[in-house]
């Protein structure tokens, strides 16, 4: 079978990634994780009871080597049993939270930057990457939708390179940035000036339906740029396809939703508000602008040359906040710093930085949601904001596929570490608040200069140290819920035991630092709780632990007796539980057999990188940092770890042949089921044919053959908006990436549960006739906000429209199941009935449209001509029975009048007398005039004697959910009660 039929045998079977968002989580979901948690503690319990049962009390364990051997095993099977607990106690929380999580409307995100504007350098570290991987990630950056943006490639290559080899990618590196800079030069000096030309317009303050239209051709001109850039020469490869796909073709999504959603609403003849206006617009401008540049601090004496990541970032974040003067000396060239007079450098402080791995993207709201998150008061102390990478999609080998599952599990486990106050820095991709950087910050000298270290490199899993640092200080790190960042996985298995081994070096080193990071948090009166010991002691050594383990359990032949049957059942709720997670990302369950023999393989990789870690410690030295190749080309692997399977896997044949011939039925099991896997391993993952050319002639081999792709055609505007303008608009858009959906966007969440938002309903009352002859909709918010406070909140920054425009969509949708004899009422602001969305949001409705404006926001009005669609009524609600109350009703002359029922009450005869006068101008004019609030009997005995006909109120029915299964809220209380 050729290379190219392996790989296509390999392909993965789903074609997208998965989605952004976190998906639904049932309370069965949740019922079974606990459950699965509960079960490893109770079955572990009741092995410890049998264990010393069996080796103390029946005397299994009679001499010296089997007390020994009885309590290593026991040793051996709790490490792994809390390896097991770490990672279904971390599923846990990530559904807790994944419940829990509330996308924040896009408009809510335009208004908060259309005030502050926290500034943020993207630093992308690179050492020797192909000049495509550097692009992508690099467009990938500038293309982010946020305000004030400054992209560095910090290269770190040789400057002064001898292989001709080297000396491609260092002038590829170099020349990067200023052609990322020339692709969005046009498209960002046109932007710019068309956002200036509207802020000096009369439409900046009174814009009309052509302005929206005016808006629509821009972002349809800036789906043409980015169109541009696509390409299908590269897109046999995973990483380019996704690229292609998502990233660029995410924005062409974003921009062409959000065109066709302006159109949408200006063909319904409806004008946005100015200042929302005004945000599309700089998302325009701010989408193409960014500054990209590049630095390499290895051209300078005076800055650190150790080759790791972690000195790369912290050299030039060293250099932030001052302006230098490059100079020649004996040292050779050196950055002086320059107060005054000519300046060659000038590296300016900003709020934020944003570190991204040169084989990484994010999507282009990446930074928009991160740097909010990090603005909120309640976030003051979060230091480090980011999502946990993901794998991508269209894997091209079997290796490659396992690989990636595991990074998409990790995720899972990640965003549950947040949970129990237990995250970790993954330092592919990450927004660091630059106060929290400076407040670790450790400086050193280099002969006269400072050397300035905010990011650890005493070990070469840089981020995993920084954390305890920050967490020593009382910063806290948080994972945004939602995946919005993507990294490469090594494709062969020589780059993945490199990528591996880097993993499993240092974790033991950094896990001694635990301790003294709780004990400085009890100085400071804060608890670390156990769960969050737990979880960060197995991310720094369960690596250590397990591999140790699990090796010990291939290779030694212990007792039957320490084998119990009970011990079969303790790793079952944890490979359920992968299995489940596997298959909620779109992996086959079988793959978790495949992820086994997978994990069985990196046991020498892992060994080689926990005793590098012994022997730092022990030495006091600092690892070498061995950087993953970004190539497609085989990557030989060292010998030892071709060598060392097959090694193992001999060994625990032996053993398991030892088991059969004295009968040691358990430990055969599981010796089978090692041997099997493992075996599998070798053959899928490194190959046999692979073992014998690496070990004999370290020939490195092509794994596959480009494939020519399909040709695209470039989509039309409409395909990508699905749903209607004002939940684009207002939530912003999310990709569907469901295999068999179209190639476009949809709003975030329309729906009531996702978006927080829950329609009660009201009935209103025929007090004469004992029927109901109207229900009133009212929005309800999960976290308990009222709705004329969002409405307002939305109205300082332009959004209230679709805001409004989105919640009574909610109410017509929920009212469909209301009985058909009664008219619906809709709460409005005087802006939302002005603004002509009525007209299309009423066209579809079976029963009559009430829109009720309140006299709250009309009392100093002259004229009052709302626009609703034909047939809709609209009402003058929260009269009260002032002086001007009855000049009010005239001069605006509703179709319905609401009063209060407390001012039915009044003794005042002037209260009266207005009372009286709005009666007799409703009923000549035929407005209907309606009590609301009519709580208590009383309340309703006093409106029946005025002679009002129309109330409603907590007495006739409180407002409820109105299913198909519900009755009319409050109808039979009310027959009842009153004699119908």
């Amino acid at each position: 079978m050729s290379e190219h039929a392996n790989a296509v045998r390999g392909r993965d079977r789903h074609e997208r990634p998965v989605s952004i968002l976190p998906p639904a989580i049932s309370d069965r979901r949740v019922t079974v994780g606990r459950l699965a948690v509960v079960a490893t503690l109770v079955i572990w319990m009741v092995y410890v009871g049998s264990w010393i049962v069996g080796q103390f009390f029946d005397g299994g364990a009679a001499t010296t080597r089997a007390k020994v051997e009885a309590v290593g095993y026991l040793l051996v099977v709790t490490l792994l049993t809390g390896s097991s607990l770490a990672y279904l106690m971390s599923r846990l929380g990530y559904m807790y939270r994944a419940r829990q999580h509330r996308r924040v409307p896009r408009a809510v995100i335009d208004d908060y930057f259309s005030h502050r504007l926290p500034t943020v350098t993207v630093l992308v570290p690179s050492y020797e990457e192909e000049p495509r991987v550097i692009r992508n990630t690099l467009l990938s950056a500038a293309l982010q939708e946020y305000p004030l943006l400054r992209v560095v490639l910090l290269i770190d290559n040789d400057p002064s390179p001898t292989k001709a080899s080297s000396r491609r990618l260092l002038t590829a590196a170099r020349s990067a940035a200023r052609q990322v800079e020339d692709l969005l030069s046009e498209p960002a000096t046109r932007f710019a000036k068309v956002l200036e030309e509207f802020e000096h317009s009369s439409s900046a303050t009174g814009p009309g339906v052509a302005d929206m239209r005016r808006l629509v051709e821009h972002y349809e001109a800036a789906i043409g740029y980015v169109e541009a850039w696509r390409s299908d020469e590269f897109r046999d490869d995973p990483a380019e396809h996704f690229f292609d796909e998502h990233v660029l073709g995410g924005l062409i999504a974003d921009l062409a939703a959000t065109a066709e959603a302006l159109r949408r609403a200006a063909d319904e003849d409806i004008v946005l508000p100015p200042e929302r206006l005004h945000q599309f617009y700089r998302r325009l401008a701010w989408t193409f602008r960014a500054s990209v540049s590049s630095f390499e601090r290895k051209t300078y004496a005076n800055l650190s040359h150790e080759a790791n990541k972690a000195m790369n970032l912290n050299s030039y974040i060293g250099l932030m906040g001052a302006s230098y003067h490059d100079v020649q000396s004996v040292a050779g060239r050196v950055l002086v710093p320059s107060s005054s007079g000519k300046r060659s450098l000038e590296v300016p402080d900003t709020d934020y930085v944003l570190t991204l791995d040169a084989d990484s993207v994010i999507l282009p709201e990446y930074c928009l949601r991160l740097v909010y998150l990090l603005e909120q008061a309640q976030n003051a102390d979060v230091a480090v904001a980011q999502t946990p990478y993901s794998a991508f999609p269209r894997s091209g080998s079997t290796l490659e596929r396992v690989a990636g599952a595991t990074t998409d599990v990790q995720y899972i486990a990640h965003q549950g570490m947040t949970y129990y106050n237990a995250t970790f820095w993954v330092g592919a991709n990450a927004v660091l608040r630059k106060r929290a950087l400076d407040d670790i910050r450790v400086t050193t000298y280099l002969g006269d200069w400072p050397v300035h270290r905010f990011i650890s490199d005493r070990t070469v899993i840089e981020d995993t140290e920084s954390t305890i640092d920050l967490a020593q200080r009382g910063w806290r790190l948080e994972n945004y819920p939602e995946r919005l960042a993507y990294s490469a996985t090594p494709p062969d298995f020589g780059s993945l035991a490199i990528q591996r081994r880097r993993w499993a070096n240092g974790g033991l080193i950094v896990a001694g630092r635990l301790r003294r990071m709780t004990r400085e948090r009890r100085a400071r009166a804060q608890r670390t709780k156990f769960s969050e010991l737990l979880i960060r002691s197995n991310y720094l050594a369960s690596i250590a632990w397990s591999t140790t383990a699990l090796l010990l359990l291939l290779v030694y032949p212990f007792s039957s007796s320490l084998l119990q049957p009970v011990l079969i059942l303790l790793p079952i709720p944890y490979f359920a539980a992968m299995a489940s997670d596997l298959h909620s990302l779109g992996y086959r369950r079988r793959e978790l057999a495949r992820t086994y023999g997978f994990n069985l393989l990196l046991i020498p990789i892992n060994l080689a990188g926990v005793g590098t870690s012994i022997v730092q410690a022990i030495l006091s030295d600092k690892s070498a940092f061995g950087r993953t190749p970004k190539v497609r080309q085989r990557t030989i692997p060292a010998l030892s770890f071709i060598v060392a399977p097959y090694v193992i896997v001999a060994v625990a044949a032996v053993t398991l042949w030892h088991d059969v011939l004295e009968h040691r039925w358990v430990n055969g099991v599981f010796a089978t089921v090692n041997v099997t896997l493992l075996s599998y391993a070798i053959v899928a993952f490194i190959g046999l044919r692979h073992s014998v050319l690496d070990v004999a002639r370290h020939v490195q081999l092509r794994l596959y053959k480009p494939v020519r792709p399909a040709t695209r055609a470039l989509p039309l505007t409409s395909e990508y908006a699905e749903g209607d303008w004002a939940s684009i608009l207002h939530l912003g858009v999310v990709r569907s990436n469901h295999p068999t959906a179209q190639p476009a966007v949809t709003p975030a969440s329309t729906s009531p549960d996702a978006t927080g938002v829950h329609v009660v309903f009201q009935p209103i009352w025929h007090l004469a006739q004992r029927s109901i002859v109207g229900y009133e909709a009212l929005s309800r918010f999960a976290d308990g906000g009222a709705p004329h406070f969002r409405v307002a909140e939305a109205s300082t920054g332009g959004s209230s429209i679709e805001l409004e425009t989105l919640l009574t969509r909610h109410a017509i949708d929920a009212g469909e199941h209301l009985p058909a004899d009664g008219y619906l009422a809709i709460n409005a602001s005087r802006a939302m009935a002005l603004s002509g969305a009525f007209h299309s949001l009423g066209a579809h409705l079976s029963r009559p449209l009430v829109v009720e404006v309140s006299a709250i926001e009309l009392s100093a009005v002259t004229q009052f001509s709302p626009r609703l669609g034909e047939g809709t009524r609209w009402c003058l609600s929260d009269v009260s029975l002032a002086a001007d109350a009855v000049e009010l009703v005239v001069r605006l002359h509703p179709d319905q009048v609401k009063i209060d029922s407390r001012w039915l009450a009044q003794s005042d005869p002037d209260a009266r007398r207005h009372l009286k006068a709005i009666q007799a101008y409703c009923a000549s004019e035929g407005v209907d005039l309606i009590v609301q609030r009519i709580e208590v009997d009383e309340d309703l005995v006093v409106a029946e004697r005025c002679g009002i006909s129309l109330g409603q109120g907590y007495l006739l029915g409180r407002p409820r959910d109105l299913g198909p299964s519900a009755p009319a809220s409050g109808a039979a209380r009310h027959e009842h009660e009153h004699g119908g």
